[in-house]
C-alpha cells in the first residue's frame, strides 16, 4: 500500500518537473525567434522614448495603437511618465511572451489575428526605479509598438 502511494507521488512529481521543463524549453524557443531582432531595437528605442517627447513616441507606436488613445490622453500619459526624469540605466530587455490577439470588429468585417511579442526591462530614472513593459505587434517582418507601459512608485499619486 505505501509502495503504491510512493509510486503515485513519484509519478506526479515527475509529471510536474517535466511540465516545468517543457514550458521553460518552449519559452526559450519562442524567445530565440525574436531576441536577435527585438533586443537591439529596444536598446535603441527605450532611451529615445525616455526623452518624453510626443513625436518620438508617435514615431515608434503602431498606428492602430495610436487610434485607440485620444491626443489629450496621449499627452497626459507622456507627461505622467516624464515625472521619472532622465533615464540613467536599464537592463537588457527580457522576453516575456508571444501571444495572438484577435481584432473582432463586426462593423468593419475585421476578425484578424495578430501576433504580439512582450518584453520587459528594469530601468533606473533620475527620480526612481521602474519596470518598462513593451508589446510589439508583428506585421510581417516589421515590429511596431502596440503597448508601452511604465510601472513605478514615482508615478503613484
Amino acid at each position: 500500500m505505501a509502495k503504491n502511494i510512493l509510486m503515485v507521488v513519484g509519478a506526479a512529481l515527475l509529471a510536474v518537473v517535466l511540465s516545468f521543463t517543457g514550458i521553460k524549453f518552449y519559452t526559450a524557443y519562442q524567445a530565440a525567434q525574436y531576441n536577435d531582432t527585438v533586443v537591439p531595437l529596444l536598446q535603441e528605442v527605450i532611451p529615445e522614448m525616455s526623452t518624453w517627447q510626443e513625436d518620438v513616441f508617435r514615431k515608434h507606436i503602431s498606428p492602430e495603437a495610436l487610434e485607440k488613445v485620444s491626443p489629450e490622453k496621449f499627452t497626459a500619459i507622456i507627461n505622467k511618465f516624464s515625472k521619472l526624469g532622465a533615464l540613467k540605466t536599464f537592463e537588457k530587455p527580457k522576453f516575456e511572451e508571444v501571444a495572438d490577439i484577435r481584432s473582432d470588429n463586426a462593423l468593419m468585417n475585421d476578425n484578424t489575428t495578430r501576433t504580439t511579442v512582450t518584453y520587459t526591462s528594469n530601468a533606473e530614472y533620475e527620480n526612481g526605479e521602474a519596470l518598462i513593459t513593451i508589446k510589439f505587434v508583428v506585421n510581417g517582418e516589421q515590429l511596431d509598438i502596440y503597448y508601452f507601459n511604465i510601472q513605478s512608485m514615482t508615478l503613484m499619486d
